[in-house]
Order: structure tokens, then sequence, then C-alpha cells
């Protein structure tokens, strides 16, 4: 274990923790980080949901407004596999030239994705916090196992920021904190992620993840109030989508 502590199999999880993952440690091994952004499609593909998510949501909303363009925001896009499918993805179903801002506040992180979307000319990757961002609003906001990381209020700045740069659809999909995911990933992950961070970081984000009531009552008092709903899909997903309503 490197001197890395175990995760525990059966910890507190009445609430939402905020101890700080390995990955996002200043001083964390560069090898092992690179290696789990490297892991980081095949987590998305086979666990997350998020590609599901976009498909039923954001696909239909392009092709219910006929856009033939769309900006879109990817928050917190890790190694920038999302964004490279999004690209693939539109123009292949959808006919649509989609242009990506990727935001990584990770110098290390930013600079992995920048390099794995070498040939992307229309993903850009901003190495900054959202919270810097301005300019006219994004079709689409994005983010995929980016909410964990925030405490109640910066997950409320976030939705505030996210309903001014937003003229379209908010999608966000996370983890959700709950007994049966943690179990499922302690047990499995350890198996198929190996020599990285990702499975401890993996049963730890889900410690600091969020349960459903906790953000719907979170969207609640937020400017998405009656024009975002959260919902939950298996394994163990919940997400938040929003309407700008017209």
């Amino acid at each position: 274990m490197n001197g890395r502590k175990a995760a525990p199999w059966w910890p507190d999880l009445s609430r939402k923790v905020y101890h700080a993952e390995l990955m996002d440690l200043p001083d964390s091994d560069a090898r092992q980080l690179r290696r789990t952004l490297r892991q980081f499609p095949l987590i998305n593909n086979s666990l997350s949901r998020v590609r599901f998510l976009i498909v039923r949501y954001l696909v239909r909303d392009l092709q219910r407004r006929g856009l033939s363009r769309a900006r879109i925001l990817d928050v917190g896009a890790g190694g920038g596999d999302l964004a490279r499918y999004l690209v693939r993805l539109l123009e292949r179903t959808a006919g649509v030239q989609a242009s990506v801002d990727c935001c990584e506040a990770d110098p290390r992180v930013a600079a992995f994705a920048r390099r794995a979307c070498v040939g992307f000319d229309s993903i850009r990757v901003l190495e900054r916090s959202v919270f810097e961002l301005n300019g006219p609003p994004y079709d689409y906001i994005i983010n995929n196992h980016f909410l964990h990381h925030l405490r109640e209020e910066q997950l409320m700045a976030f939705l505030e920021f996210s309903r001014n740069m937003c003229s379209g659809l908010m999608l966000c999909n996370d983890l959700e904190r709950s007994r049966s995911s943690y179990l499922a990933f302690r047990a499995f992950a350890p198996l198929v992620l190996r020599d990285s961070f990702a499975a401890h970081d993996g049963a730890l984000s889900i410690r600091r993840a969020y349960a459903v009531p906790e953000l719907r009552s979170l969207v609640a008092q937020s400017p998405w109030a009656g024009s975002a709903r959260v919902g939950r899909i298996e394994p163990g997903r919940v997400f938040i989508l929003g309407r700008v309503k017209a």
C-alpha cells in the first residue's frame, strides 16, 4: 500500500466527509497520478453512466433545438476523455460541430488533458477554477464526478454560476453516497484499478458525495429552483438536470 491507509469497509455514511483525495495532493506521485488519469475512461465508460445521460438529455436537446453548433463547458474535466467523446459523438450522431472548454484547476491534470486532446482543435483546456470564468453563456454546461469535491457553500456558488453562464441545459453527474455503492466499489475496484490512486480515491469519493435528499434541498434553494431536477441512476449515481426556460 506504499504507506497508504486502506479504505475502511464500514465507514460512517450518515454525512459527507471532506478528507482530501490522494490525487489532489500537490505532492502526490506523478506516475500514479498519470496512471489514475489513464484509468478514468475505463471508470467513466463502465460505471459512471455519463454517456447514457449525455445521449438521453444533451443530444436530444440539441436535436430539439436544431443546433448545428454548440459551445460546451466541461467543469472538472480531468483527462479530457469526456470532451473527446462529446466532439466525436455530436458530429457523428447529430451533425453538430461542438467546441468544448475543459475547465481544470489542477495544473498537472490540465497538462495531461492538453496532451490527450492534441488533434482536437475544437477542445480548449483552461487551467483555472470554474469561478474565474466569464464571457458569453455556454449552450451546455456539464460535469462528471465534480460535485463531490465541493462543500455546500461551493456547490451553491456553482449552481449560481452555472445558471448565469448557461443558455440551454446543465447536466451534472456524480456519485451517490450510499452503503450499497460503497461496498460494491470497495470490493470491485482493487481487482481492476491497480497501481494508481483510483481504488482508494474512488471509495473516498463516495464518502465525500451527496445523497439525493441533500442535493434536492440545495437545488431547491438555488437559482435553478423550479427549472432543475435531481435524479438517480444505477449503479449508484445521482444527477442534476437543469433547463433554462425560454
